[in-house]
């Protein structure tokens, strides 16, 4: 998808979550908040080197897979807070929702579900006893 766009002439960010990356925090798993300050504060630092350099933008496009796709519907609910828009925005198997995405799999195992999908549980129970102070969570 890059090297489609970037052929193009579109220029594309992305941000790291925190806890990824060179990141020292904890890893930040379907945190909302966390989610939404990576990804603004990185459109922001995006538009300061695009206004630098005499670029113009053609406009704001989002989108995200998986967890990316949370976070793409995350980043797009702080932007229309803040009165900036986007084009346009899209998502593929988006888990909007922990407790429903959770849920499905205790609730209704499939077979053909995904080998690593124990990985969610351990990963969100963690990061959402960091970040919204719930000790004793993971355990």
């Amino acid at each position: 998808m890059i090297a489609a766009f970037a052929g193009r002439g579109d220029i594309l960010i992305g941000a790291d979550y925190f806890g990824m990356g060179l990141s020292d925090e904890p890893e930040s798993y379907l945190v909302l908040g966390s989610q939404q300050q990576a990804t603004a504060d990185m459109i922001r630092g995006a538009h300061a080197v695009l206004a630098d350099r005499g670029i113009q933008s053609k406009g704001l496009y989002l989108t995200g897979w998986l967890e990316g796709g949370f976070v793409t519907m995350g980043l797009l609910e702080r932007l229309e807070g803040e009165d900036i828009a986007a084009k346009a925005a899209a998502t593929a198997s988006a888990p909007l929702d922990l407790f429903a995405n959770l849920s499905g799999f205790l609730d209704f195992p499939r077979p053909n579900d995904a080998s690593w999908i124990n990985s969610i549980f351990v990963l969100s129970a963690f990061a959402y006893e960091h970040y919204y102070h719930a000790p004793g969570l993971a355990a």
